[in-house]
């Protein structure tokens, strides 16, 4: 019910409290509560990385360091407005939902009834304090209309409210989510650092060209090329094997198998025995290993000529005629070639960005840079 009105026309009129004066002693002022610490800045977390188990940014020279406090500060600032932003929602719905509830309570009272006596019980500032207004009295319809007015505009601004919030929530989202991404990507690639000597991180180049024109045009292109050497390193990947090296293959395994199963024929001369097989063990759970003759091994070894020559002619009935297969060292070569190409790309793109941003234009790096290309680093410096 509304703490405002009142449907029983018998409600006793509200008398003006007196002031009663109580036996209980005060309770004692609560303690104030210790202040916390305040929060240690990106650059003094760096310089205890070794200590505390995290990444060695230290090591990083000055313009990566740079770049990595950067990030890691702007991260760490968008998600405290993100949590700062959940109990204001939380808030906004409890809101909501009482301002539901209050308009249901409004909705069912009756429309028509004897006259109603109404109470201000909020006080009346043109009253001296502590007196009360007297009750009025007005027909139960005209009190329930004033009374679903007011609860219909307490839920519009609660629904209004709670949808501004949550757009503001997704606004943060949209925001804070590629940023986010790409301090845990650097963020892992700097743990993987942690295992290599210093001498392997190292500054890269320090002057970067960048194209001239639109900086928004210069960097659409550089990641639609990325994105184009990114196909052609799936291409590659997905590109079949030559005949020749899978047949290779073949004879290694039949190989391998034929001398495994090859019977021992010296001790057999040397006993005047029969000669010994090869044999298979198989483990077995909670007991002992079983040990068998490689009967199987025996018979690969028997017919190699034939099975290798079989192996053989499966494998030309499947090739065809190798075309778009490639070799091992020529997949190693090309993927090489576009990696590098990548890297270079990247390092563009990372000096158009940090131009566009000195320029006011707001451009995210893409979550999946190298970290190379990022932070500065030169070739040599393991990929992520």
């Amino acid at each position: 019910m509304m703490s405002d009105w009142s449907l029983n026309p018998n409600l006793p009129t509200r008398a003006a409290a007196s002031p009663r004066r109580s036996t209980v002693p005060a309770a004692p002022p609560p303690t104030p509560a210790p202040a916390l610490p305040a929060a240690p800045s990106t650059a003094a977390r760096i310089e205890t990385l070794n200590n505390t188990g995290r990444p060695p940014a230290e090591w990083l020279p000055s313009r990566g360091r740079s770049r990595w406090i950067a990030l890691d500060e702007r991260a760490r600032s968008l998600n405290a407005q993100h949590e700062a932003l959940r109990p204001r929602i939380d808030h906004a719905r409890d809101a909501l939902a009482r301002a539901r509830q209050h308009y249901a309570e409004a909705s069912a009272t009756p429309m028509q009834g004897p006259a109603i006596r109404v109470h201000h019980l909020h006080g009346n500032s043109r009253l001296p304090s502590g007196e009360v207004p007297l009750p009025s009295f007005v027909p139960a319809g005209e009190e329930r209309d004033r009374i679903i007015t007011r609860v219909a505009g307490e839920l519009g601004a609660a629904e209004a409210e709670l949808s501004r919030l949550l757009e503001l929530e997704r606004e943060l989202a949209a925001v804070s989510r590629p940023i986010t991404e790409l301090r845990r990507n650097i963020f892992g690639w700097l743990g993987g650092a942690s295992r290599w000597p210093r001498q392997r991180i190292q500054a890269g180049p320090s002057q970067i060209d960048v194209p001239s024109g639109d900086l928004r045009t210069v960097i659409e292109a550089l990641r639609s090329e990325l994105a184009a050497i990114q196909e052609q390193l799936a291409a590659i990947a997905a590109a079949p094997y030559p005949a020749s090296a899978s047949k290779l293959a073949a004879t290694a395994l039949v190989d391998r198998l034929a001398a495994a199963g090859a019977p021992n024929c010296a001790l057999a001369v040397a006993t005047g025995g029969e000669p010994a097989l090869g044999r298979v063990t198989y483990p077995i759970v909670g007991t002992a290993p079983l040990f068998l003759q490689d009967t199987a091994g025996l018979v690969i070894w028997a017919l190699r000529d034939l099975i290798v020559d079989k192996i053989n002619h499966a494998i030309d009935a499947v090739a065809g005629d190798d075309a778009g297969a490639l070799s091992q060292v020529e997949r190693d070569r090309r993927s090489a070639e576009l990696r590098e190409r990548t890297l270079k790309l990247e390092r563009v793109e990372v000096a158009a960005i940090e131009q566009a941003e000195a320029a006011g234009l707001a451009i995210n790096h893409r979550v999946d840079v190298d970290p190379r290309a990022y932070l500065g680093l030169s070739d040599e410096t393991a990929p992520l």
